[in-house]
């Protein structure tokens, strides 16, 4: 009796551990089931927003966070190398980091503006990008004229190429070969207004016009700069308009007689009088007495009589 008792209690126990075992069992499978349906209606939702897949928040790296990371993760930075970088951006003050990163950029572009480009790279913050890029192009401007408006052309945001360009513009007015005021054109462009401030360093002007400006700007700061120019060289300044055509030369050589003449009325007579082009012979003629009126009033009345069209006199 003892013994059938003792195998009651046995299958009693069996029974109870497998009772215990299928309630886990069909829990797990359900909340499965539950967390495979949650999926499912998610993705359903995304996709009739317009989204391919739901959208997954991921944190952004250590050196972009607004908080200034640990001490000890910057000194891990310099053992590495990277501390300059990380660690400027790191910096809570927000005028102190964009010094620092204007003066890393000047260094940086003193090995070349590929090398420059690389730090460059991981600065996020649009107001970061500029200050790096003004010290950057600062340092271009100093003597790497071609390398510097290379380099601005491969800068696609608008915010990078204003930044860049006004430290290029800032760093050729301080060797400018004269002062002058820009001429307004009513430039169409952020680059033609910048650029047009390099009156004064006319060639320059010219030479990054034809690099960085469009259209009707690209035209206007060519002869602004032939204006600026017509003044010392005035042959130096016709080669400024060398790839000009039609209507376009026409109006940039005229350009040059008027100015030519303020300055040197009996040479520009006697150079536009060269032209083989009767019509635009006669308009830089007249062009360039105006011009010589402009100085020598009485001297240029005296050749009044050469200009043959009653219409141009």
């Amino acid at each position: 009796m003892k013994a059938f008792r003792l195998m009651l209690f046995g299958f009693g126990v069996a029974a109870l551990a497998v009772c215990v075992w299928w309630y886990f069992i069909s829990g797990a499978e359900l909340d499965q089931a539950e967390r495979q349906t949650h999926r499912a209606q998610e993705t359903r939702q995304a996709v009739a927003s317009g989204e391919s897949r739901p959208k997954v928040t991921e944190r952004p790296p250590a050196f972009v966070r607004d908080e200034p990371r640990e001490a000890t993760s910057i000194k891990e930075d310099e053992k590495n190398g990277e501390r300059p970088l990380l660690a400027i951006l790191a910096e809570a003050n927000r005028f102190e980091r964009q010094q620092a990163l204007e003066r890393l950029g000047y260094g940086a572009a003193r090995d070349g503006a590929a090398v420059a480009a690389q730090s460059l790279l991981d600065i996020k913050a649009p107001a970061d990008r500029a200050a790096f890029l003004r010290g950057m192009f600062a340092q271009l401007g100093e003597g790497r004229t071609t390398e510097a408006l290379g380099a601005l052309k491969e800068l696609r945001s608008t915010r990078d190429r204003e930044a860049a360009l006004g430290a290029l513009v800032e760093t050729w007015e301080k060797v400018a070969v004269s002062p002058g005021d820009p001429v307004d054109f009513g430039y169409e462009t952020m680059e033609g207004r910048m650029l047009a401030k390099l009156v004064g360093d006319p060639a320059r002007m010219v030479e990054a016009a034809r690099e960085l400006a469009r259209g009707n700007d690209r035209l206007q700061l060519v002869k602004l700069g032939a204006i600026g120019e017509a003044r010392r060289d005035p042959k130096r300044a016709l080669e400024f308009g060398k790839d000009l055509q039609g209507e376009e030369r026409s109006g940039f050589l005229q350009t040059v007689a008027l100015e030519w003449g303020r300055h040197r009325g009996e040479a520009a007579v006697a150079w536009a009088l060269q032209e083989t082009d009767p019509e635009l012979r006669a308009r830089l003629q007249t062009e360039a007495i105006e011009g010589w009126g402009l100085s020598q009033p009485e001297a240029a009345a005296r050749r009044l009589g050469d200009i043959t069209d009653p219409a141009l006199r």
